[in-house]
């Protein structure tokens, strides 16, 4: 089991007598129980940007048209659309001034993306600001991306990502 408090290891899964489990693990059935609190997914059902809401019920929303009326909704839904292979609706979520010409999974080397925690969002007038930690794999190695996004919201009343500044990057 993997401990995020104290980034430890513990090799017997405490639900299972000979499991050995951490939180990167493919399954996340074993390890949702234990971390269910630190906004991972605790089944294939719940939404992938980790609040315990069913993706239909939550991203799923918003992917389908309903406008995200916060920017850590919209990032919350733009963390999902990444981990589903969502381009359109990342590409249509993005300012037109700092917008890519396109989406391209391909080039992303295999990422498997495992969790999103929020760290704090706020909202000062047409602005927003979210800062978060994704979690992912890429040929089997974990890493974390610890990203500041910046918000706006335009004329027709949505919000849109601005940029992003990475941490350590």
């Amino acid at each position: 089991m993997f401990d995020l408090i104290n980034m430890k290891v513990y090799p017997i899964h405490p639900f299972a007598d000979s499991v050995q489990c951490c939180l990167f693990c493919a399954d996340l059935r074993y390890c949702a129980p234990i971390v269910k609190s630190r906004s991972v997914p605790a089944q294939a059902s719940t939404c992938p940007c980790g609040r315990l809401n069913t993706y239909e019920t939550c991203c799923g929303v918003f992917h389908a048209g309903t406008p995200a009326p916060t920017p850590e909704d919209l990032m919350r839904s733009r963390y999902t659309a990444y981990v589903l292979q969502l381009g359109p609706y990342l590409l249509d979520t993005w300012a037109s001034q700092t917008r890519p010409p396109q989406m391209d999974f391909a080039e992303d080397g295999g990422i498997k993306w495992l969790g999103l925690e929020v760290k704090r969002a706020y909202v000062e007038g047409e602005r927003g600001v979210v800062e978060f930690v994704a979690r992912y794999k890429v040929a089997g190695r974990a890493h974390r991306m610890h990203e500041t996004s910046r918000f706006t919201r335009e004329a027709d009343g949505r919000w849109y990502y601005v940029d992003g500044e990475v941490e350590g990057a």
